[in-house]
């Protein structure tokens, strides 16, 4: 009977620990958080492929992810160095590039309606068959059969959808009919004439494009840019000397000019294991082939099934760069590992990323890059946002049922949207509805009226003289709001304690705002201190969470005149709070 392995071993550091447990994916469960070297944390985290908008699913990922790093940097006080990639080569971008030109170029065509028409019959006869398994249709038979799909698998309603979406379209030009069946008239194109795009400046005007607005939508969310932003097209030489020095160490072998990671290599080695992360999920054959990308060739070349691209020959219509084995591009796994090793180094001490790239792409990250250090153990804390859902459904931005960042930027603040998921725990299942956000809203509200109607209490007792009859006002009311105060403090820290519990954290940020409350209720002529004290506890906490934006200058705050403008507002602030 051979013995397990291993899956995690726990890190060392001589320094005090914090007393913090975080949830680590390779246990699936809390455990001490000690990083390597003192205060300072690595951190690598997967950053976006740049093809199309940003939705919210990315939002669950990166305001969870900026949440924690300020937590983690202005709460428990460590310096991090945050390290984000963006993926701008990637199956994805390349098909839709060659999609977007030549749909462009077919409109600048000006084909006649009969021509268009016959086209879009055409491409639905294309996609009907290639995804939905109906073939040698005649025209008058394809809309009904179409129609009469029953299926619970999303995939083939999106492609039933875009169907009839093209071939029952009241449009009346030619333009506006084509955008009607866009969607099958782009893979009809593709199929028919994407090998014979091969200017690169296609498939990088793309990325660039949608990069740009990723960064827009992060700025909106009050989301911080990372320390070092790395792009896989700058990093090409360094990929392909990473692919090199796996083969060199036996774990990679070179197929049809095409580079694939041995599984079973390294698997066997006693000082490895494959699929740490998610076991159950090893020999997954859709999971796999999902990672590989829709281009990927299907070679008997390989070793095994599990085995993995490291570096892909190009085919026609796919941008490639030099290499000893093809002119090809990199993989969609390596490319993280190649620029976080360069940056980061031999260990991380957290790496993140959204649930759905637990398996394959963490676990074939962790293995190509112990397999380049040759270390037991590349990533200390692998710490994975939970799904979002959007009324109960599962979002994929493959199916097209997602909801854009700046579509529910539109609705909402990009506040409202933070204090949401402030209001769940990080690694959760998160449902997007109306009624979750309702009640964000109403938090956002209960923080304003606080807010407001404490400033107006120590702008009052600031504007009164001070008492002449030496008499104080801090009696068993104010010492039992402090103290209910204090406990609560002791309570937030335990729940940041416990893996960042910021649900828990913001019921008691409540609490005490509840508690304010009342005692301003209770008590006319309310004491400043005990109010002032909480107030600027539950300013510094929305801080620490990014709810009040207060980062983003450098050096010294731009000083204002001494009739600023709160001075000149007060009359209307107080007539504002009298009203509340």
């Amino acid at each position: 009977m051979t013995q397990e392995k291993p899956i995690w071993f726990a890190p060392k550091n001589e320094k005090e620990p914090s007393g913090l447990q975080v949830k680590n994916s390779f246990k699936n469960e809390k455990v001490p958080f000690v990083p390597q070297q003192g205060k300072l944390i690595k951190w690598y985290s997967c950053g976006p492929t740049v093809y199309d908008a940003a939705h919210m699913g990315h939002a669950r990922t990166y305001i969870t992810f900026d949440i924690i790093r300020r937590i983690l940097e202005d709460y428990f006080g460590y310096d991090i160095y945050y390290v984000m990639n963006i993926t701008d080569i990637d199956d994805k971008i390349i098909i839709r590039a060659r999609q977007k030109y030549l749909f462009d170029e077919y409109l600048k065509k000006n084909v006649t309606l009969e021509e268009l028409k016959s086209d879009i019959m055409e491409a639905a006869k294309f996609v009907a068959e290639k995804y939905l398994n109906l073939k040698d249709l005649k025209q008058n038979e394809l809309i009904e059969k179409i129609s009469a799909i029953i299926s619970e698998d999303p995939k083939v309603l999106m492609h039933k959808k875009s169907i009839l979406a093209g071939l029952t379209s009241k449009s009346q030009t030619p333009v506006e009919i084509a955008e009607a069946a866009k969607d099958i008239l782009t893979y009809w194109l593709d199929d028919k004439m994407g090998a014979s795009v091969t200017d690169i400046k296609i498939f990088r005007d793309l990325s660039v494009h949608w990069e740009k607005e990723f960064m827009k939508d992060m700025e909106l969310l009050n989301v911080l840019p990372s320390d070092v932003l790395t792009r896989v097209s700058e990093y090409v030489p360094e990929i392909v000397d990473f692919v090199q020095k796996v083969i060199d160490h036996g774990f990679a072998y070179e197929a049809d000019g095409s580079v694939y990671f041995d599984t079973q290599a390294f698997d066997k080695d006693p000082n490895h294991s494959y699929c740490k992360l998610k076991p159950s999920a090893k020999g997954n054959v859709k999971l796999m082939e999902e990672g590989e990308g829709s281009l990927s060739s299907h070679t008997s070349s390989k070793k095994s099934p599990a085995d993995f691209a490291l570096w892909k020959k190009s085919k026609p219509g796919e941008p490639a760069w030099n290499s000893p084995w093809s002119q090809g591009r990199p993989g969609w796994h390596v490319e993280c590992s190649a620029m976080a090793g360069d940056v980061l180094g031999s260990c991380l001490d957290i790496h993140s990323g959204g649930i759905d790239l637990c398996f394959p792409h963490h676990d074939n990250e962790l293995a190509q890059s112990e397999g380049f250090f040759n270390n037991k153990q590349w990533v200390n804390y692998f710490l994975h946002a939970g799904h979002l859902h959007i009324e109960g459904q599962k979002m994929s931005k493959s199916l097209k049922n997602f909801i854009t960042i700046r579509e529910a930027l539109a609705k909402y603040s990009s506040r409202q949207i933070r204090l949401l998921f402030l209001l769940h725990s990080w690694s959760d299942v998160l449902d997007y509805k109306e009624s979750s956000m309702k009640e964000a809203i109403n938090v956002e509200q209960t923080l304003f009226n606080f807010f407001s109607n404490v400033q107006t209490i120590i702008r009052e007792v600031s504007l009164l003289d001070i008492s002449q009859n030496n008499d104080h006002d801090f009696r068993k009311k104010e010492k039992d709001l402090v103290e209910f105060l204090l406990d609560r403090q002791s309570d937030i820290h335990e729940a940041l304690c416990d893996s960042f519990n910021t649900p828990l954290v913001m019921r008691a940020l409540l609490d005490i705002i509840s508690q304010c409350n009342v005692y301003m209720k209770e008590t006319p002529k309310s004491s400043v201190y005990p109010l002032k004290k909480c107030a600027d506890f539950v300013t510094r906490i929305c801080k620490i969470f990014g709810v009040i934006e207060t980062r983003g200058t450098i050096g010294f705050p731009v000083q204002t005149s001494s009739s600023s403008l709160e001075e000149s507002l007060i009359p209307y602030l107080n007539t504002l709070a009298d009203y509340r």
